[in-house]
């Protein structure tokens, strides 16, 4: 069986390709119909978050299958595919493996060891899951990946004083100006970042 993940993250993209590339759900499920159960591709989960996007599929060849996808990727984001693969990062078997166990950790977030991530996985899964995408091979892995992520953060410290890029920002805002607290502050946008920055703020007493 052969493993192969199509990686894009915040390390090798500038923002406006990785957030061309970044998958909401109806692009996920675009993505799984138009290859899912086709002659290159027999199982897939795709992975979306603010920082990176992984296409994890298996299938019997899997360079016609990365050709295949590539051509796919660059139909939906409107960038060519020399830019895309300049950008990208192409696992296969042990390696694919081996990255997946990492990010599942925390060990190639942001935050090293940051619990986002694992739920995203969990989510991400389920929603390909859900959809009829996966199979014993993937169903088997996924489970793994999310026990391990489990494991890792409940016998190591990895995640101990893990923070959100939401929290760092408003330590540092605490850091450069103590009185802040009683300061009104303008937060920009409605995503999981503001929200999270909001309970922050609102855990701290800042009501402005």
């Amino acid at each position: 069986m052969n493993l192969t993940v199509i990686n894009i993250n915040y390390l090798n993209a500038p923002i406006d390709i990785l957030e061309k590339c970044s998958c909401n759900k109806d692009d996920i499920t675009d993505y799984l119909s138009s290859t899912v159960g086709s002659l290159f591709f027999q199982e897939m989960v795709i992975i979306s978050t603010c920082n990176r996007t992984e296409w994890v599929f298996v299938s019997p060849e899997p360079k016609k299958a990365i050709n295949v996808l590539m051509s796919k990727i660059k139909e939906k984001t409107n960038i060519s595919e020399s830019i895309l693969r300049k950008h990208m990062l192409f696992y296969q078997d042990f390696e694919a493996m081996s990255h997946l166990f990492q990010v599942v950790c925390g060990l190639k977030s942001m935050v090293l060891g940051e619990n986002e991530i694992l739920t995203q996985i969990k989510e991400s899964y389920a929603t390909c899951m859900e959809f009829g995408a996966t199979q014993a091979y993937l169903n088997k892995l996924f489970q793994l990946l999310i026990a391990t992520g489990k494991e890792a953060r409940s016998i190591t410290n990895i995640s101990k004083g893990a923070h959100s890029i939401s929290s760092i920002a408003i330590e540092a805002i605490k850091k450069l100006d103590p009185s802040f607290i009683n300061k009104p502050i303008l937060l920009i946008g409605a995503g999981v970042m503001i929200q999270r920055a909001l309970a922050k703020l609102s855990s701290m007493g800042h009501n402005q």
